[in-house]
């Protein structure tokens, strides 16, 4: 077995180490006191989690803030993921984001994700020296690393940890928490989180507590951002994120470029970052393979970068050359650690869960995802009383005595069979109702601003006669920006809509239209019935969103339509 060996840093580095060591040990300090710079935290803040590692070195957390006090869910707790414009892995998905730990006043949960990429220096002071060259595809380079001392050293281990298989690292996450849970050494647990008195433990992040932290959780949920492709402004990439342009291919070290709203850095860029779950065409669905990575990386183009951004990487690859299966090494996949607890603590916790699914499965669970897939009777209920009806001929062919009773009900299905079929077609016709009024909307204020902007191109050349012109030019600019912003609201609230309407079955969804075409509508109206079966049409077959291009559509059908 290798052991772990300390590695070579100066005095500066050590005495650091000290003092973080000391902070650490202090309770109720950890949000009053900015930690002291080091090695393993290069970018010190309030609210910093610093958990020891062997050698003297740390692992640094942040606080994820989950909404909601109820442990099963809270329909604030409820977000989507995912983007209608990004990959086909990339699919809008409502899920729901769930903590690991509740807080003190009972208002929120939280859990903890890795505040940095874990470096080679936090693999050495677990692992060792020797066993990181052992593992790393990159042999070249962390071979070097054992003629390196000092500064340079401690450079060359501060970049991600990447190039090693998935077995590396499910070993090193295993005997990090051995480590700390060590029962000679119990001040190793004093800074590590608690549910009930029990402590947590390290593992990798689900994908949704990592998309959740990349789009800045509760924070941007607040300020109405949490939705944006990026979690800052596109312009402001290079300032935040190392990806193929300004990367080159080439990982860096960790904490360079600006944090997220979370205080995170490196979410995205550098090295994309394994998830614990296997890679599904979708999140909560479809065919597992290899491995999720999220993120991004250095190898990422500038137009690819987003939160929603999902790959997978083999955990073993053939190889065609050598005709072979072989483990597989990625020198772009690197990984973020996350602390979590476990569900059942004990008999008292399981007991009081029980009790609170009882409340959770009567008054909220139908509103949420998982209710919304598993329990709500317009998705579920059709499917379940023609396998119900479906067993009722069969006892029937087999007992022709209980046959007059069976016969009742088959007659009540029947009858619930019809008022699930009324509900469905409702909620259909309200839905395409909703998408109509906004896309009708959306016509008048297209044509409204390409008359404006016809009425500025000739209000521009006048000025070139008179100056009494320019307010004119300045009052229609005005109006101008005022109704731009107006056509991106209305085609926001199209988009969601036409997500709800693209839900429904076909049968259902024509009957919807057919319903509003039978209706006396305007010449604006009709052409927005048009665009509207085009576009749900498309979105039934892709299950994508392309907004860009129904805005366009929208402009090429009404720029000319007068009132």
């Amino acid at each position: 077995m290798i052991r772990p060996k300390p590695f070579a840093m100066n005095s500066r580095i050590a005495c650091l180490l000290v003092l973080a060591a000391a902070f650490c040990l202090a309770p109720g300090r950890l949000d009053a006191v900015e930690p002291p710079e080091t090695l393993y935290n290069p970018k010190p803040s309030q609210g910093d989690l610093i958990v020891p590692m062997p050698n003297g070195a740390q692992m640094v957390f942040r606080k994820i803030v989950v909404p909601g006090g109820s442990f099963w869910g809270a329909s604030d707790r409820i977000i989507q993921l995912g983007d209608g414009e990004g990959d086909i892995f990339e699919g809008l998905q409502r899920v729901q984001i769930s903590g690991s730990f509740p807080d003190k006043t009972g208002g929120n949960w939280f859990y903890y994700l890795g505040k940095y990429e874990v470096t080679k220096a936090q693999f050495v002071a677990v692992m060792g020296l020797e066993a990181l060259i052992s593992a790393s595809g990159d042999t070249g380079e962390n071979e070097k690393l054992s003629r390196l001392k000092g500064r340079q050293l401690e450079k060359a281990l501060t970049k991600p940890l990447v190039f090693v298989s998935w077995r590396t690292i499910q070993d090193f996450i295993h005997r990090y928490n051995l480590w700390l849970f060590d029962e000679h050494h119990p001040n190793r647990l004093a800074t590590m989180p608690k549910l009930q008195n029990t402590p947590g433990f390290i593992r990798l992040p689900t994908e949704i507590e990592w998309e959740y932290a990349a789009r800045g959780g509760h924070v941007t949920l607040q300020d109405g951002s949490f939705h944006n492709k990026l979690p800052f402004p596109v312009e402001k990439m290079v300032k935040h994120a190392w990806f193929l342009r300004n990367a080159k291919h080439r990982v860096r070290p960790v904490g360079l470029r600006l944090p997220n709203q979370l205080g995170c850095y490196d979410m995205l860029g550098n090295a994309q970052e394994l998830t614990c779950e296997l890679f599904r065409p979708e999140i909560w669905q479809g065919k597992p393979g290899g491995l999720t990575a999220r993120g991004g990386s250095v190898a990422t183009r500038y137009e690819d970068m987003r939160s929603s951004r999902r790959e997978e990487v083999e955990i073993y690859k053939w190889d065609e050359e050598k005709t072979k299966m072989l483990e597989w090494k990625s020198y772009t996949t690197g990984l973020r650690l996350a602390i979590g607890s476990n569900v059942v603590i004990n008999s008292k916790n399981r007991a009081d869960l029980q009790q609170e699914y009882d409340n959770y499965r009567t008054k909220i669970r139908s509103n949420m995802p998982i209710g919304k897939t598993l329990d709500n009777p317009v998705a579920q209920a059709a499917t379940q009383l023609t396998d119900a009806r479906d067993a009722i001929a069969t006892i029937m062919e087999q007992n022709s005595s209980l046959k007059s009773e069976l016969s009742t009900l088959q007659k009540f299905i029947e009858q619930a069979e019809e008022k699930l079929d009324y509900a469905q077609k409702a909620s259909a016709r309200s839905t395409a109702q909703d998408v109509l009024r906004e896309a009708t909307d959306l016509g008048r204020d297209i044509f409204k601003l390409e008359s404006l902007r016809q009425q500025k191109t000739k209000a521009e050349r006048l000025t070139e006669l008179s100056t009494r012109y320019q307010d004119i030019v300045k009052t229609i600019t005005n109006e101008i920006v005022r109704r731009e912003g107006h056509v991106q609201q209305l085609l926001e609230r199209y988009v969601d809509d036409m997500q709800r309407l693209g839900e429904f079955s076909s049968a259902y969804i024509a009957q919807a239209i057919d319903t509003l075409g039978k209706k006396k509508l305007t010449e604006r109206a009709l052409s927005a019935l048009e665009l509207i079966k085009k576009h749900v049409d498309e979105y039934q077959k892709t299950r994508r969103i392309d907004s860009h291009r129904w805005q366009y559509d929208f402009h090429e059908k009404f720029k000319d339509l007068a009132d």
